[in-house]
């Protein structure tokens, strides 16, 4: 099984290029655990950083999880667009 579940224990920061990883990280589950507009607002607000992710790959380094920190923050880029574009279906609160 691949280790995908952040611990937000932040080690992976800072971020020499101002990602809030963490933050990034946690897309997936405040969409299942908060209200859309919450979402849309609190993870917007975050969202910005990933432009400045440069792949330099220090996070991953740092990450005592071993997590594909890169990969992951892209898969949850995406599931931000995908949500932003009326899709998936909403399940929180």
């Amino acid at each position: 099984m691949e280790n995908r579940f952040c611990r937000h224990c932040e080690e992976c920061m800072p971020c020499p290029n101002g990602v809030h990883i963490p933050q990034l990280l946690y897309m997936t589950a405040a969409y299942k655990l908060r209200s859309s507009e919450w979402f849309r607002k609190g993870v917007g607000a975050h969202l910005k950083s990933w432009e400045n992710c440069d792949q330099c790959g220090k996070c991953e380094e740092m990450c005592p999880h071993l997590l594909p920190i890169r990969e992951m923050i892209t898969e949850n880029i995406e599931f931000y667009e995908s949500v932003a574009q009326g899709s998936p279906e909403h399940q929180g609160g």
